[in-house]
C-alpha cells in the first residue's frame, strides 16, 4: 500500500466517531453537485423547445423548476457547510487533544532535542492543516471524482465525438499537475521549517524579554526575526510564482481545447448534425468536465502538501517515550525513601559520559547532600532518581526496588523536586503551590508557605494568595519564584524530597531558615539538597562529592574535612568566597 494512502487511512480514524455525520456531509454534497448538473438541461431545452415553438407554458415550468433547484441547492448547500464546520472543529479538537497528550507522555529527551517553537507549530498549525485535508479536502476530491465520471458519461451521450476530443487533453492537464505538485510540496516542506524556526524565535524573545532589555539586545533580537522572515517572504514569493505558473499554464490548456471544441461544435451544427441547445448543452458540461479536472489538479496539490503536516504530526505521534511504565511495574506502598545507586552510567549524547559508574546507598529518613563543580553531574543524578531519564548502564533501587519496576505514577508521588530554576504557571499563587497536591487545603497551602518562608511576602501582595504571578512568574523576582517552587514540593508531602540548587537566588539568612523548617518537616523523609553554600550541609548524614561524572567521595562532613581532598577544597574555596563577601561567582 503507498504510503501516503498508509497516512490518510490513519487520519481516517478520526471520522469514525462521527461517522452518520460524514456519510449525511457527503450526501448532501453529492445531491448538490447532482442539482448543479441539471442547469445545461433546461438551457437546452429552453433554445430547442420553448424559443422556437414560443410555448410560454414550458417557458414557465422551467424557470420555476430553475429558481426551485436554486433554492433546494442553497439550502443543502448551508446544511452541509454546517456539517462541515461541526466536523472541522470536533475532529480538531481531538487530534489536539490527542497531540497534547502524546507530547505530555514524552520524555524529557525528546524535548531537549527540538525548539518550543516547532512543538506549537505542530500543535497548531499542522494539525489545522490535516483536519482540513480530512474535512474538506478529501470529501471534495472524492465528490470532484465522481462528478467527472457522470460529467463523462452524460457528454458521451450528448455527442461523443466532442467529448473524445476534450478528453485528448487530459494527458497535458495531468502532466502539469504532476510537476507542480512535486516543486509545491517540496516548497512548502521548507515553508513549514522556516515557520517553526520564527515560531521559536518569537517565543524566546517574549519569554527572554528581560535578558533581552538587560543587555540592550533588543535591536539584535528584531534583526533575527527580520532575516528569518525575510527568507520566508521570498519562499512565499516563489511559491506563489511556482503555483500561479502552473495554473496559469493549466487554465491556458482547457481554454485552447475549449475554444477548438467550440468552433468545431458550431462547425456541426451548420451542418445540421446537432441542434443549438445541444451545443449549448454540451459545451456547457465540457466546461463542467474541466472544472473537476483543475479542481482535481488544484486538490491533489492540496493534499500532497498538507501531506507534510501530516507527516510532521505522525513524526511525533508514532515516536514512544524512553522512559515508561514496564510491563509488570508494581505501585509502591508505604514507601520509606531508601536510594540505591549499584554501577550506574549515563549520556545524554552517546560516547559522552556525564554519570561514570556511580555508587552509593542512602538510607530511609537520611539527610544527604550533594556537591561539586558546576557540569560535574549533580542535576544528571536528581533527574535519575525521579526518573526523569533511564540510565544507560546500572540499576537504581528505592526501597530495594528496581526504580524500572515501580509505576511512574507511584514513583512521582513519593518523590518531589523543586529545581534550581522555578517555573510557574500564569495562575494564582494558590494554584501554583495546589498544583503539586490538587487535593490540599487553603490550610495546607498557607502550612507549606510558611514552611518555605513565603507566607509573608504572599501577605504583602495586592490579592495575597489569590495574585496572578504572570506568564512563567515574570511578576515575582527570582528569589520569590524559588521559594513558591519549594512550597509547591512540599504540599506534595513527598517521602523523598529533593531540592536541587533551589535556594540558590536567596540571601543565607531566609535560606538558613528554609533549611531548618524542612529538617522538621521533613524528620521521617529523606531529603537531598544540591546547595552551594556548604554552612547548610555541615549536619548531614551523608555528602556525596561529584567531580566530572564521578563520584569521588562520600561521607559526613567531618569526615570529608579530615580526608583533606576535593570536598575540603571545595569547602575552604566557599569559606574564602564568603570572607571576600562573593557568595556567588
Amino acid at each position: 500500500m503507498p504510503e501516503k494512502v498508509k497516512i490518510l487511512l490513519r487520519f481516517s480514524r478520526y471520522l469514525w466517531p462521527y461517522w452518520w455525520r460524514v456519510a449525511l456531509s457527503f450526501a448532501l454534497l453529492g445531491i448538490g453537485s447532482l442539482l448543479g448538473m441539471v442547469n445545461p438541461i433546461i438551457t437546452k431545452v429552453m433554445i430547442d423547445n420553448v424559443y422556437p415553438n414560443k410555448d410560454m407554458r414550458l417557458f414557465l415550468l422551467l424557470i420555476g423548476a430553475g429558481i426551485g433547484l436554486y433554492m433546494l441547492k442553497t439550502t443543502l448547500g448551508i446544511c452541509q457547510n454546517y456539517l462541515n464546520m461541526y466536523l472541522n472543529r470536533r475532529i480538531n479538537f481531538d487530534l489536539r487533544i490527542k497531540f497534547y497528550e502524546k507530547l505530555q507522555s514524552l520524555s524529557l529527551d525528546f524535548f531537549s532535542r527540538r525548539q518550543t517553537g516547532e512543538h506549537m507549530y505542530r500543535a497548531t498549525n499542522d494539525v489545522d492543516n490535516v483536519v482540513g485535508m480530512i474535512t474538506n479536502t478529501i470529501p471534495t476530491l472524492i465528490i470532484t471524482s465522481l462528478e467527472f465520471i457522470l460529467l463523462l458519461a452524460i457528454t458521451l451521450y450528448l455527442n461523443w465525438r466532442l467529448t473524445l476530443m476534450a478528453l485528448s487533453l487530459v494527458p497535458l492537464l495531468y502532466l502539469n499537475t504532476h510537476f507542480s505538485s512535486r516543486k509545491l510540496r517540496d516548497l512548502n516542506r521548507i515553508n513549514q521549517r522556516q515557520l517553526s524556526d520564527i515560531n521559536s524565535i518569537l517565543h524566546q524573545g517574549i519569554s527572554g524579554t528581560r535578558i533581552i532589555k538587560a543587555f540592550r539586545r533588543e535591536k539584535y533580537e528584531v534583526l533575527r526575526y527580520y532575516k528569518k522572515l525575510h527568507e520566508n517572504l521570498h519562499l512565499q514569493f516563489k511559491t506563489w510564482r511556482v503555483s500561479t505558473f502552473y495554473g496559469t499554464l493549466g487554465g491556458l490548456i482547457a481554454t485552447m481545447g475549449t475554444s477548438w471544441l467550440v468552433w468545431f461544435g458550431w462547425y456541426q451544427v451548420l451542418k445540421g448534425n446537432m441542434s443549438l441547445g445541444s451545443l449549448m448543452a454540451v459545451t456547457v458540461y465540457i466546461f463542467r468536465l474541466y472544472g473537476p479536472l483543475q479542481n482535481y489538479s488544484n486538490l491533489y496539490q492540496s493534499v500532497l502538501v498538507t501531506l507534510v503536516s501530516a507527516e510532521r504530526i505522525l513524526e511525533t505521534l508514532d515516536i514512544e517515550p524512553t522512559v515508561r511504565n514496564t510491563p509488570g511495574a508494581k505501585k509502591l506502598s508505604h514507601v520509606r525513601g531508601s536510594i540505591k545507586f549499584s554501577h550506574v552510567s549515563f549520556e545524554y549524547e552517546r560516547g559522552k559520559p556525564v554519570l561514570k559508574d556511580i555508587t552509593f546507598d542512602i538510607p530511609a529518613g537520611s539527610l544527604v547532600a550533594i556537591v561539586g563543580e558546576s557540569g560535574s553531574g549533580k542535576t544528571t543524578l536528581i533527574n535519575l532518581i525521579a526518573r526523569l531519564y533511564d540510565p544507560q548502564k546500572g540499576r537504581i533501587l528505592i526501597d530495594n526496588y528496581p526504580l524500572k519496576m515501580i509505576s511512574m505514577a507511584s514513583l512521582r508521588r513519593c518523590v518531589s523536586i523543586a529545581p534550581q530554576e522555578p517555573f510557574l504557571f500564569g495562575r494564582t499563587i494558590m494554584e501554583n503551590i495546589k498544583y503539586g497536591n490538587r487535593d490540599a487545603t487553603e490550610e495546607d497551602v498557607i502550612e507549606a508557605a510558611k514552611l518555605a518562608e513565603a507566607h509573608e511576602f504572599i501577605l504583602n501582595l495586592p490579592n495575597g494568595y489569590y495574585t496572578d504571578v504572570g506568564e512563567g512568574g515574570n511578576r515575582l523576582s527570582r528569589g520569590q519564584r524559588q521559594r513558591l517552587s519549594i512550597a509547591r514540593a512540599i504540599i506534595a508531602d513527598p517521602r523523598i524530597l529533593i531540592l536541587d540548587e533551589a535556594t540558590s537566588s536567596l540571601d543565607a539568612k531566609t535560606e538558613r531558615r528554609i533549611f531548618s523548617n524542612l529538617l522538621l518537616f521533613g524528620r521521617d523523609k529523606t531529603i537531598i539538597i544540591v546547595t552551594h553554600r556548604f554552612s547548610n550541609i555541615i549536619s548531614a548524614d551523608m555528602i556525596l562529592v561529584l567531580q566530572d561524572g564521578s563520584l569521588v567521595e562520600m561521607g559526613n562532613h567531618h569526615e570529608l574535612i579530615r580526608n583533606g581532598s576535593v570536598y575540603y577544597r571545595l569547602y575552604k574555596l566557599q569559606l574564602l568566597k564568603e570572607q571576600l563577601g562573593e557568595d556567588r561567582l
